[in-house]
């Protein structure tokens, strides 16, 4: 592997353990989870360092499992639990960590539809967080501008009703 993918998957793989090393925080993320997730963590960036160093490495089928329950536990938060910025960013990263393991390692099919899964729930929650706060100002601007109306703007809205009226007159 060459040794700038390495100091970034390093880099990555030390912004995971600072959260996953906040235990209030991952206590509540995930409960009684959390000791789980931490192990697949560690046991996934061991597997990766070695194929860092040229190694071959083979995962047992438990650690498959744990990988793919591990995976599903993300997509259940990302499904049912409110999405902080810390879910978000946690959840984000360790995917990404997930997808590249069962890329190399694990080569499980529901482990990619979990992951796929959980990152598309996640996409989707920030989309819809971006536009109801694109909303929420242009409902604030929209209240400006109805606040503001010219004697030029009353003038027409009569003109148009006095058309209109004359024309339904007519009709």
């Amino acid at each position: 592997m060459e040794q700038k993918y390495l100091d970034q998957f390093r880099s990555t793989v030390k912004e995971i353990a600072k959260e996953l090393n906040n235990d209030i925080g991952m206590d509540k993320m995930f409960g009684n989870r959390t000791k789980k997730i931490r192990s697949v963590f560690q046991m996934m960036v061991a597997h990766m360092e070695d194929l860092g160093c040229d190694k071959t490495v083979e995962a047992s089928l438990e650690q498959k499992l744990a990988v793919e329950q591990v995976s599903k536990d993300f997509l259940n938060v990302a499904t049912f639990d409110k999405m902080t910025d810390q879910i978000r960013g946690l959840s984000e990263k360790y995917l990404t960590l997930v997808s590249n393991w069962n890329r190399e390692i694990g080569k499980i099919q529901t482990v990619d539809l979990f992951v796929q899964s959980a990152m598309n729930q996640i996409k989707g929650y920030q989309t819809f967080v971006e536009a109801s706060d694109s909303l929420r100002s242009l409902v604030k601007y929209v209240n400006t501008i109805q606040r503001f109306a010219p004697p030029a703007f009353q003038q027409s809205k009569h003109y148009l009703e006095t058309l209109r009226d004359t024309k339904n007159e007519k009709v």
